[in-house]
């Protein structure tokens, strides 16, 4: 995932970016500029964060949390527990979420 997202932005500063920005009318875009636009990187986003989720909520559930857990990430202070559950062991055998 992590290497794929890194190549899609290689892909969109170098080549696609530019080339999407200069034919909508924005002449002054060079290769890796903070303005080109980034097609290929914002689709693999998209498509990446419903798996990302879920099994993020399924490591939850291995340390036999809800899945809603996963909400206490927004705050800050909150992503330290999470990051607690999803490094520790799961739960030996079925948890009250299923097996």
């Amino acid at each position: 995932v992590a290497l794929s997202l890194c190549v899609a932005l290689i892909l969109d500063g170098a080549f696609l970016g530019p080339a999407i920005s200069r034919a909508l009318g924005n002449e002054d875009v060079l290769a890796f500029d903070q303005d080109a636009a980034q097609p290929l990187s914002m689709a693999l986003l998209v498509v990446y964060v419903i798996p990302t989720i879920t099994a993020a909520v399924r490591r939850l559930h291995d340390s036999d949390k809800s899945g809603w857990w996963l909400l206490i990430g927004f705050t800050v202070i909150g992503l330290i527990p999470l990051i607690f559950y999803f490094v520790k062991g799961g739960k030996k055998g079925d948890n009250r979420f299923g097996t």
